[in-house]
């Protein structure tokens, strides 16, 4: 197998426009009112940053060959990677940007070399094709692993998962109920502090806070008043193993109909415009009768300290999937 991964036309106009404004305003910060006397600067600045963005996307690209990966440097040297002896793994970083409420998920080659860690960065890989390039390695090491005798045997063995469905869903309510009593109080404030106190407008304005309060009750109790029963009803309480079938509470999937397993990646935060949201964790199966989607985790419930035991249920699913030569695939991070 031969795959090479280049930068997209699309990531390069969005590294050149992000180039722009940030040099552009920089030079202004720095040179002020100088910079507007002198009109022949800017061609010069633009031409600088076309420059700078075309020399630092230019060699963006990997190439996966069997066991090697590899890359080339800034100088244009190819670097080639052993996935095994290099101990090549794909790995994600978020940068939290407060100031534009923004999330930037940074992601990396980590590998080691002489006894010390590297990081080489290919943020310019688009998302499902680092979460393809992150498969390809760990189905690789598994084999590598199960050649040698790490995995001998294991596969047979039938792993068993429960799924905390009570808690999950008293968990969901709770953060249902905090971010409508946040909204409430927000929506609160900020017409208390525009309203016009103290004369007969206030009265009007307060009736109208009174009516909008009133409309989110409703609209609280008409669709989430029984959210945790909604919400236990949708989880499957059961996860069962082996090596023939995925059995999901009552629902039986053997191997031989399955033909993609798609889950959630084992990152908790995904980007975001306005937060870091916890995304909810779920079990695509793919076979002759469609698509199966079972929901692990609802959405905001940290599962990295709420159910830790994702991890285990990922590892095994995906680990049975490369056994059993079925397609598995990440969603998210």
């Amino acid at each position: 197998m031969k795959k090479i991964y280049r930068i997209k036309i699309l990531k390069i106009i969005q590294t050149l426009f992000f180039n722009l404004s940030v040099g552009f305003v920089s030079s202004f910060l720095i040179l002020g009112n100088f910079l507007l006397l002198i009109p022949q600067i800017f061609p010069i600045v633009l031409l600088i940053l076309i420059l700078y963005t075309v020399i630092s996307c230019y060699g963006n690209e990997i190439t996966v060959k069997r066991s090697k990966i590899s890359y080339f440097n800034f100088g244009g040297e190819e670097k080639v990677l052993d996935i095994i002896k290099n101990d090549v793994r794909v790995v994600e970083s978020v940068e939290n940007r407060f100031k534009s409420l923004k999330i930037k998920v940074n992601r990396y080659l980590k590998f080691t070399e002489n006894g010390e860690n590297h990081l080489k960065n290919i943020s310019w890989i688009t998302l499902k094709e680092g979460n393809e390039l992150k498969v390809y390695i760990w189905k690789y090491k598994y084999f590598f692993e199960r050649k040698i005798g790490k995995y001998k045997n294991n596969t047979l063995k039938e792993k068993k998962f429960m799924i905390p469905t009570e808690k999950l869903a008293i968990l969901k309510e709770v953060d249902v109920k905090t971010k409508f009593f946040v909204i409430s109080i927000f929506i609160f404030i900020i017409l208390m502090t525009f309203s016009e106190k103290e004369t007969a407008k206030f009265v009007t304005q307060l009736i109208y806070l009174i009516i909008i309060e009133t409309f989110l009750l409703i609209f609280y109790f008409a669709q989430y008043s029984n959210v945790k029963d909604k919400i236990q009803k949708k989880l499957p309480k059961n996860i069962t193993i082996d090596n023939l079938k995925i059995m999901i509470d009552e629902k039986i999937f053997y191997k031989s109909d399955i033909k993609k397993i798609t889950m959630t990646g084992l990152k908790i935060t995904e980007r975001s415009y306005l937060n870091i949201l916890n995304v909810p964790k779920v079990l695509i199966i793919e076979n002759n009768a469609g698509n199966q989607k079972f929901v692990i985790a609802p959405i905001g419930i940290n599962v990295k300290w709420k159910y830790p035991e994702y991890i285990s249920l990922f590892k095994n699913i995906r680990n049975w999937c490369f056994e059993n030569r079925i397609e598995f695939v990440i969603t998210g991070y």
